[in-house]
């Protein structure tokens, strides 16, 4: 095997198929590092995620951190929910019912559909964008669209970072939005 014989200790990986580093990981001798796998998971985003919110607010236990958007689609989210509840965060997880199911709650989330409970109280809100295609996907924009003018002031903000502004415009972009995304290409090899 190709993999095997470059003789690695360590493989990070990063694929489109969802179990794509367990599978790698039961094939090798080396430890296969999850960057990201399909649908399942983005722990690379969430670790960042995790660096932004620990800069700006010096901790992360205790903090109450909203997610608001596509909760069932997103792998940012998953990843999100896990360490974020390992880290001792009380994390809240808010959009339209179709795509925040009361599933999540089982993982030690509470789940809302109303916006303004979700953000009422956040230390934290992490803006995900819509990642399904449907022909209710203007409505479910119109509707769950954060600008300006809702900004908590004692709030971080951690977005989407694949440049697209399906939650915010550039005019309303949340503050930490950039500091972050600074902090994302440092993680990625910038000394």
């Amino acid at each position: 095997m190709t993999l095997q014989a470059l003789n690695a200790d360590i493989i990070v990986i990063r694929h489109s198929a969802a179990g794509a580093p367990h599978f790698l990981s039961r094939l090798l001798k080396a430890s296969a590092i999850n960057a990201g796998d399909g649908a399942h998971e983005h722990p690379t985003q969430a670790l960042l995620d995790a660096f932004t919110i620990r800069e700006k607010k010096g901790r992360i236990e205790g903090l109450n951190v909203t997610i608001l958007g596509d909760i069932l689609y997103s792998r940012v989210a998953r990843s999100n929910i896990w360490l974020l509840t390992k880290l001792g965060a009380h994390v809240t997880l808010a959009g339209p019912s179709t795509l925040v199911p009361r599933v999540f709650e089982e993982f030690g989330c509470h789940v809302t559909y109303d916006i303004d409970e979700a953000i009422r109280d956040a230390d934290v809100i992490n803006l995900l964008r819509i990642q399904q295609r449907t022909p209710a996907q203007d409505d479910v924009s119109r509707n769950w669209r954060v600008c300006g003018d809702v900004w908590p002031e004692q709030g971080t903000f951690c977005a989407d970072q694949t440049g697209r502004d399906d939650h915010a415009s550039r005019a309303d972009q949340p503050r930490g939005r950039n500091r972050q995304r600074d902090c994302g290409l440092r993680a990625l090899g910038d000394s």
